[in-house]
């Protein structure tokens, strides 16, 4: 009597399990030791502690702890240019952007055109990403009317640099070496498209 089946990795075979004949100590649960039921004392957290953070077993007690959930928005950001650091008299036809991040992960797109590309001179860098970047990444762009210099062939890319919120561009190809596009590589009307992902 008060036998029950028990695996021994093989076969099922009777066994005795035992289990208290009073519920003793308030607030006592049920815990396996692998064969028998004895009651064990379970801590919980008197307060619910920090706004988030969720009850965690460590085996035997609870604890308020804090689980990193990545938080996901989108809207939208204004690209802008400058020549080296200057946008004397730039001006624009379109300025659109949009963002997605999730967690770190910031993904974006943007298209300008320009209406007059001012006095300024120097590298052409984008401005106004909408987050810091926290390290060096690449990021691919399109382009249509932006170089009037280099050869056909010609592709170009942009950066980000360590704690930022400017990208410089490049120029590379097979028939050109790889150097900044500047002032001299745009017209007033130069068009420039932009997508990627960043780290902020």
């Amino acid at each position: 009597a008060g036998k029950v089946l028990r695996a021994d990795g093989t076969n099922w075979s009777a066994s005795t399990a035992t289990y208290p004949d009073v519920a003793t100590g308030t607030g006592k649960i049920l815990r396996a030791d692998g064969t028998n039921w004895t009651p064990t004392t379970a801590t919980y957290p008197d307060t619910a502690g920090t706004s988030g953070n969720l009850l965690q077993s460590d085996g035997t007690n609870w604890a308020s702890v804090t689980v990193a959930i990545a938080i996901q928005t989108n809207s939208t950001w204004t690209p802008a240019i400058a020549f080296g650091g200057g946008t004397t008299g730039i001006t624009y036809t379109t300025q659109t952007g949009t963002y997605y991040k999730i967690g770190n992960v910031v993904f974006i797109y943007a298209k300008i055109v320009l209406s007059s590309k001012g006095s300024s001179t120097g590298n052409l860098t984008i401005t106004g990403l909408p987050f810091t970047s926290t390290a060096v990444v690449d990021l691919f762009m399109w382009t249509a009317g932006i170089s009037t210099s280099f050869p056909v062939g010609t592709a170009a890319y942009a950066e980000t640099s360590a704690s930022s919120t400017v990208m410089t561009t490049v120029a590379y190809g097979s028939s050109t070496a790889t150097a900044n596009f500047t002032n001299t590589n745009m017209t007033n009307t130069s068009t420039i498209g932009l997508s990627g992902f960043y780290f902020a």
